[in-house]
């Protein structure tokens, strides 16, 4: 009897059947976990990229917001205008001084949590910094020095994210061939950081 006489008369009796009933069903679970497999994959990358573009939103959200919008032209001015005390909610009692350490805390922090946010991978760093760039590199240039004097007293990664953040738009800029914002001096007392 040959191979082939052998296996047609197996296959023919109710152990034969059993079997290909059995391979039929084993091949059909592992048709059906590769799809499975697949949709929840799809899926979950569909809310990873769900849930990043809702942080980058509530990012950009903030960085627009009037009260950081003010703080950052702050920042920039020489004199800021007194509709910046208002805007601010700063009694106008305080010196432009104040008002700008005031502004530098509410910037720099701002910038930090966004850092870390990047740093994790929450928030997709091409989006942002390919549109904040500009921003990030200039209030970096402006609170260098406050927080490099502030590692000296410790701790030694303070606003470690926001300089992380930094670095990446710094690679941006070069990879892009953008210029960069030239730092600008800063008059009157450097920010303090007590």
């Amino acid at each position: 009897m040959s191979i082939i006489e052998a296996t047609s008369s197996f296959l023919a009796t109710s152990e034969g059947i059993t079997v290909i009933v059995g391979i039929t069903g084993i091949a059909i679970t592992g048709i059906i976990s590769y799809f499975e497999k697949k949709r929840f994959e799809t899926t979950q990358s569909f809310e990873e990229k769900k849930y990043r573009t809702t942080i980058l939103m509530r990012v950009i959200q903030q960085l627009n917001n009037i009260k950081h919008r003010e703080a950052r032209k702050v920042l920039y001015e020489e004199f800021p205008k007194s509709s910046s005390y208002e805007i601010l909610g700063i009694s106008e009692n305080i010196s432009i001084d104040e008002l700008k350490k005031i502004a530098s805390d509410l910037v720099r922090g701002d910038l930090n949590e966004i850092g870390t946010l990047s740093h994790h991978g929450l928030i997709d760093d091409y989006i942002f910094i390919e549109e904040f760039y500009w921003v990030i590199l200039r209030i970096w240039n402006i609170v260098e020095p406050s927080i490099l004097d502030r590692r000296k007293k410790g701790p030694s990664d303070y606003m470690k994210n926001f300089e992380e953040l930094k670095e990446k738009a710094k690679l941006y800029v070069k990879k892009h061939g953008l210029k960069e914002p030239s730092p600008y001096k800063i008059t009157g007392s450097p920010i303090r950081m007590d």
